[in-house]
């Protein structure tokens, strides 16, 4: 056997030792639904809904596709385990967007990126420089 065809078979034995591992390893389970108040009451807010969550002195809000906004009870740390990173993103310290939520991205000043959204966010959003490769990345997943 030549030297070619034994490195494909390490190679290929290595790539499948990785799948078998990441298949019997179990999947992080991500919040599906979140209870948020309004009012007097508490209601079921489906995690697929949210088009974004924002935090503005120190309150973290969720806003819907329908532009309906819920003062959460989580910290931004706490959102950003509990929802799925194939859908949902950490920006920047102020913000979490759904894949779903961004319409455009433009380019910045020293390599940042500028991201609107839809619904409308009252504000700028700005990924960072060292931040645009892993946005861009996770973008075009």
């Amino acid at each position: 056997m030549s030297k070619n065809k034994n490195f494909d078979i390490k190679t290929n034995l290595k790539r499948l030792r990785q799948v078998l591992t990441e298949i019997k390893q179990p999947r992080k389970k991500y919040n599906a639904t979140f209870l948020v108040k309004q009012e007097e009451s508490l209601i079921p807010v489906t995690t697929r809904f949210f088009a974004f969550f924002s935090i503005k002195s120190s309150v973290v809000k969720g806003t819907t596709f329908d532009e309906e906004s819920f003062i959460m009870d989580q910290k931004m740390e706490d959102l950003e385990n509990e929802l799925d990173p194939r859908l949902f993103y950490r920006v920047n310290r102020q913000f979490i967007t759904q894949r779903n939520a961004i319409v455009r991205i433009n380019y910045g000043s020293n390599g940042k990126l500028l991201i609107t959204v839809s619904p409308e966010f009252n504000g700028s959003i700005v990924v960072s420089k060292t931040r645009s490769k892993s946005f861009k990345e996770w973008m075009g997943k």
